[in-house]
């Protein structure tokens, strides 16, 4: 079978604004949480992470809202949305896509609901890592992208375990990183080409990021996400 995967790359420099008394409030520490990925889903920003969204313990409540937006030269991709972390051991979110294409003056938008939930261990205080597992749900709004491309559905619905890691004394002995996905999903393109098709068949993909906190408020990273198409026409 002639399936090619792509793979995403993205530098990941995380600024945290926050004072030390966030800390203090809890057992969390600053920036454990990471941020929030372009699936809604607390991670990153291209994959989600082991860890839920905020600073909620296990005896509170935790929320966040996230607007990113991305434009070059061929396209413009916006994100929007909301997650809540119940007592660190569920995460439910919800993001929303806006992938606007210049040389079809048209835009792609989809939905996506997601749920993670934490298995068990902790980033730093435990020896185990974080484990968690996580399926996203996918709707494309604009449907008619899956004539256009060969995609079967309009819709589709990712699986993840994830696990996490992070040192105190790391690399250079600053705090570091790192945190691995296992996905099994049908998804053209993070779903934005619709899914499945006429090479139809789900995949498990790999992902990781790795991250470093160069200062008290800022981390440097990178991120690895394939991608695939099951749709002939755009396989190599």
């Amino acid at each position: 079978m002639n399936y090619a995967p792509k793979f995403c790359i993205a530098l990941v420099i995380l600024i945290l604004f926050f004072t030390s008394s966030v800390n203090a409030a809890g057992s969390k520490l600053l920036g454990t949480s990471g941020v929030t990925s372009i699936e809604g889903s607390a991670g990153g920003g291209l994959i989600p992470w082991a860890p839920l969204g905020g600073y909620a313990t296990r005896d509170e409540l935790g929320f966040s809202i996230v607007a990113s937006e991305v434009d070059v030269d061929d396209y413009n991709m916006s994100v929007h949305g909301a997650l809540i972390n119940f007592r660190d051991r569920i995460e439910f979110s919800f993001a929303h896509q806006d992938f606007y294409v210049d040389a079809l003056s048209q835009s792609v938008r989809q939905n996506i609901i997601g749920l993670k939930v934490r298995l068990f261990g902790d980033l730093v205080y435990d020896t185990l890592p974080v484990i968690s597992i996580g399926t996203q749900q996918k709707r494309l709004i604009d449907a008619g992208v899956i004539n256009l491309v060969g995609a079967k559905d309009s819709s589709g619905t990712d699986f993840y375990l994830s696990a996490a890691k992070a040192w105190i004394d790391g690399l250079f002995h600053h705090t570091s990183f790192v945190n691995a996905n296992i996905r099994y999903s049908n998804a053209n393109e993070l779903g934005l080409l619709g899914y499945g098709g006429d090479n139809a068949r789900s995949k498990f993909l790999f992902e990781t990021a790795l991250g470093v906190f160069v200062g008290n408020n800022v981390a440097l990273g990178v991120e690895f996400r394939f991608n695939r198409s099951q749709m002939s026409k755009f396989l190599n």
